[in-house]
């Protein structure tokens, strides 16, 4: 099913989707209407911003930022840097097509979202991620409140894959070093 931040706890709640798997940040206002699993990753907010551009986060206090909306980007944006105009869009490619055209002095998004769009970009060369976090962030599963059982099915079977080393090797193979986007992994995957 296609989701995109702004619907996927709507679609849970409602009962058209069951889990939410892709990048949703556990956080304590999100935990109030769903519930989580152990977080399976661990990422952080950074900037996207022109090469040559300031690289300390604080150089864009009063800028105008873009990020996806609903995310925790757009909300760590506003409690970060309350002066800032903060611009949201539907998904990262239109966030980066306003960076691309100035519209926007940076972008803020998980560092292996950012990492793995820079990558890709034809123009990469024009583009820099800033060193510094934004956030510290876990990511979990997301489960309808009131469904003991899937969350507890799933917890058992992310600590699984940690346990039989097959978390490590999804994630070498995403992040590891024969990828674009070589990122030591910094965490592991515990039970509740």
């Amino acid at each position: 099913m296609a989701t995109n931040p702004a619907n996927r706890i709507p679609l849970l709640q409602s009962g058209k989707a069951d889990l939410i798997v892709a990048d949703i940040t556990i956080t304590p206002e999100r935990a109030q209407v769903i519930d989580f699993s152990t977080p399976y990753f661990v990422t952080g907010q950074q900037f996207l911003v022109p090469a040559g551009s300031p690289d300390k986060l604080d150089e864009y206090s009063k800028a105008r930022i873009g990020a996806v909306k609903g995310t925790t980007g757009e909300q760590a944006l506003h409690q970060r840097f309350p002066q800032a105009r903060v611009l949201s869009y539907d998904d990262i490619p239109l966030a980066l097509t306003a960076l691309r055209n100035g519209n926007v002095r940076a972008i803020t998004q998980d560092s292996t979202i950012l990492a793995g769009l820079l990558a890709e970009a034809p123009d990469k060369a024009k583009f820099k991620i800033l060193p510094d976090l934004l956030s510290k962030e876990e990511i979990g599963v997301g489960v309808k409140k009131g469904e003991p059982a899937l969350l507890k099915a799933v917890n058992d079977e992310l600590v699984k894959l940690e346990k039989t080393g097959e978390a490590a090797k999804i994630y070498d193979v995403w992040f590891g070093p024969a990828t674009k986007t070589p990122q030591p992994r910094a965490f592991t995957i515990e039970a509740k």
